[in-house]
C-alpha cells in the first residue's frame, strides 16, 4: 500500500483493514453490546431539539464523561449557525448546559448568513471550543472563526468579543477554510485549514495550508508563527481532509492528502513543533510520512481521514482503504500507526548516552546517541556533547575517519601532506585517511587550516565526496536550492545530500550554505549518511521495521 521514494521510508508500526461490512450502519438482526447505563440501553440517543435543519459535523468528551455534540443548525434559507449540544455520560439531555434545555445555537457574525462548524473540542477548564468558517457580512468572503462556550454552555466573555473570534489568515477576501481545531496543555486554541490569497500576477486565488494558534484569551499567540499565524507550501502538507491531533508537548500533527498538482495526489503525515515550524526530527527529516495514492488493477490506496496521538505519542491515522476493481473500489476501514521518533536503523542502545546537555527533544537526539554507540563521538567531555558548537575542520575528518574505520568496517592508510596538522593531533591520522579517500585536498597544497570552521556548502562536499568513495557509485544533480549559487563548488555536492535525503536544508528553499554547521546538525547529517550506507539493499515496505529513521535538518 505505501510506496517507497529515493528519500523516504515510511515509518509504518501497524496497518489494520477491516472488512467493508464495518462500514455499514446499524442494522436490524445487529446484535448491540450496548452500554444499560447509556441512553436506557439503546444503542443511540436521538435529539430533535435543534432548530431547522441540522447537519452533525464533530463530538468531544469532556473531563465529566459529558458527550458534546457540534454541527450546523438552519433555522431559516440561506442561513446556518453553530449548534452545540451536550449529553450526561448517561445519554440524557444534560440542563445545566444552555441555559437548561441541553443545547446552545450561536450566529458567530450576528447576521443570516452561511456559518459552518469544522470542529469541536473541550479544554481542561470543560469549555466547549467550536471553530468553523464564518461569512464575513463585509468582505463576503470565509475567514477562520472560533466560538468558545463556559462549561455551562454560555458564551465565554472572556475569550475574544463576547466568546467570537475571527480571523483572516491573509488579510484580503479569500475564502479560508477551516479543517480541524486543537487544545494545548495551556489551553491555546489551534486552528488549521485552507487559506486563499489573491495572486496579482496570474489574477487568481493561491491555496496554501495555514495554522493559527489563539491564546487563552482568544487574542492571537504572537510566539506561533508570525504573529500567531504560520503558512505552508503545497505539496509538504495537506491541502485535503487535515484531521488535527496534539500531543502533549504541543507538537501538532496533520494527516490528510498532499498534492503537487490536481492530477498528482499522495497521503501524507505532518508534524510540526510548538512554534509552529514543521518538526524535522519526524518522518523522513523533513517532518512528513507520505504515500502513493494512485492505484492500479488490485493495488490499494489508504485515505487518511482523522489521526489520534496515543499514550506513547505516536500518531495513530486512520481512514479508508480502497482496492482498484477496474470499474469499481472495494472499501473498508484502515489504521496506520507512526512511531514519535528518533531512532536510527542498526544502532541498538547498549550503553545509556551520557550527555546531559542533548535530550530527546532535539531533533538530533537519536543521530548523536546512534554515534556514540558507534564510537564515532564521545562528546566533547564526558558528560556534555556541546550540540551548539561549531565544527572545526579538525572535528570534522575525526567525525567521518571514525564512520569509516569504526561503524563501517573500512580501512584508512596512508600519509598527508599538511604541515598545519601537528602529529601529536588527535586527528592526525583521522586528516591523513580523508586525504587518502580524495575527500578533501586540504585549503591549500600544504595546509588543511584544522582550526578553521567548516561551513554548510564544505561539509557537504565532505560528505558527498566521502559517500561516492564508499559507495563506489556516483550521486549529484544540481541543487535546486534558491540560495546555492550555480557556479558554486558544491552544487553537485549537494544536490547529492538532498538526492539521497541526507539534507533537507534550513527550509525548502533554502541551504544556507554559508552559514557555519554546529555539531548538532552534524551529528543528523552523518547520521542519515551512516543510514542511506549501511542501507545498500533498502527493505520492502513491508519489512520496515519501526526504528527506521532519517534523521532531521
Amino acid at each position: 500500500m505505501f510506496t517507497k521514494s529515493q528519500k523516504l521510508f515510511v515509518p509504518v508500526l501497524a496497518i489494520v483493514t477491516f472488512a467493508s461490512l464495518l462500514m455499514a450502519g446499524p442494522a436490524s438482526g445487529v446484535d448491540w453490546d450496548a452500554d444499560p447505563g447509556f441512553a436506557a440501553g439503546d444503542p443511540a440517543v436521538r435529539t430533535d431539539v435543534l432548530p431547522g435543519e441540522v447537519y452533525f459535523v464533530d463530538n468531544a468528551v469532556d473531563s465529566l464523561d459529558r458527550i458534546v455534540m457540534a454541527g450546523d443548525c438552519e433555522p431559516g434559507w440561506g442561513d446556518d449557525d453553530f449548534c452545540v449540544v451536550r449529553y450526561t455520560a448517561a445519554g440524557e439531555l444534560d440542563v445545566t448546559f444552555g441555559g437548561g434545555d441541553g443545547f446552545v445555537t450561536t450566529d458567530p457574525t450576528g447576521t443570516d448568513n452561511y456559518d459552518f462548524v469544522s470542529g469541536v473540542v473541550v479544554d481542561s477548564l470543560d469549555r466547549v471550543v467550536v471553530a468553523g468558517e464564518c461569512d464575513d457580512p463585509v468582505s463576503n468572503d470565509d475567514d477562520f472563526c472560533v466560538v468558545r462556550y463556559t462549561a455551562a454552555g454560555e458564551l465565554d466573555v472572556t475569550f475574544g468579543a463576547g466568546g467570537v473570534v475571527m480571523t483572516d489568515p491573509t488579510g484580503d477576501d479569500g475564502d479560508d477554510n477551516v479543517s480541524g481545531v486543537v487544545v494545548d496543555s495551556l489551553d491555546r486554541v489551534v486552528v488549521a485549514g485552507d487559506c486563499e490569497e489573491y495572486d496579482d500576477v496570474l489574477d487568481e486565488y493561491d491555496s496554501q495550508f495555514c495554522m493559527v494558534r489563539y491564546s487563552s484569551d482568544g487574542s492571537l499567540d504572537v510566539t506561533f508563527g508570525s504573529g500567531g499565524i504560520q503558512f505552508y507550501s503545497y505539496p509538504a502538507v495537506p491541502y485535503s481532509n487535515g484531521a488535527l491531533a496534539i500531543d502533549d508537548l504541543g507538537r501538532v500533527t496533520v494527516a490528510g492528502v498532499c498534492a503537487e498538482d490536481e492530477l498528482t495526489a499522495s497521503g501524507c503525515v505532518v508534524r510540526f513543533q510548538p512554534d509552529g515550524n514543521i518538526d524535522l526530527s519526524w518522518g523522513g527529516g523533513d517532518g512528513t510520512v507520505t504515500w502513493d495514492m494512485s492505484a492500479d488493477f488490485g493495488e490499494e490506496i489508504f485515505i487518511a481521514e482523522a489521526v489520534s496521538i496515543d499514550s506513547a505519542g505516536n500518531a495513530v491515522v486512520s481512514g479508508n482503504c480502497a482496492v482498484n476493481l477496474l470499474f469499481d473500489f472495494d472499501s473498508g476501514f484502515c489504521t496506520a500507526k507512526f512511531r514519535t521518533g528518533p531512532f536510527l536503523l542498526d544502532c541498538e542502545m547498549e550503553r545509556p548516552v551520557p550527555f546531559g546537555d542533548i535530550g530527546p527533544s532535539s531533533y538530533a537526539y537519536g543521530a548523536v546517541a546512534c554515534l556514540y554507540e558507534l564510537g564515532v563521538t564521545n562528546g566533547t567531555s564526558p558528560s556534555t556533547y556541546s550540540p551548539n558548537e561549531y565544527v572545526t575542520r579538525e572535528q570534522m575528518a575525526a567525525f567521518i575517519a571514525r564512520l569509516h574505520i569504526d561503524a563501517l568496517s573500512g580501512v584508512c592508510p596512508g600519509e598527508q601532506p599538511f604541515g598545519d596538522v601537528a602529529a601529536s593531533s588527535y586527528a592526525y591520522g583521522a586528516v591523513a585517511c580523508l586525504y587518502e579517500l580524495g575527500v578533501t585536498n586540504g585549503t591549500s597544497p600544504s595546509t588543511y587550516s584544522p582550526n578553521e570552521y567548516v561551513t554548510r556548502e564544505q561539509m557537504a562536499a565532505f560528505l558527498a565526496r566521502f559517500y561516492r568513495n564508499v559507495a563506489g557509485e556516483d550521486c549529484g544533480s544540481v541543487s535546486l536550492f534558491v540560495d546555492v549559487p550555480f557556479d558554486s563548488f558544491a552544487k553537485r555536492d549537494i544536490g547529492c545530500l538532498a538526492d539521497l535525503g541526507v539534507t533537507t536544508g534550513t527550509s525548502p528553499e533554502n541551504f544556507s550554505p554559508y552559514d557555519n554547521v554546529t555539531r548538532e546538525q552534524m551529528a543528523a547529517f552523518i547520521g542519515r549518511l551512516y543510514s542511506v550506507l549501511v542501507q545498500a539493499d533498502p527493505p520492502s515496505e513491508s519489512s520496515i521495521p519501526w526504528w527506521w529513521f532519517f534523521g532531521p535538518s
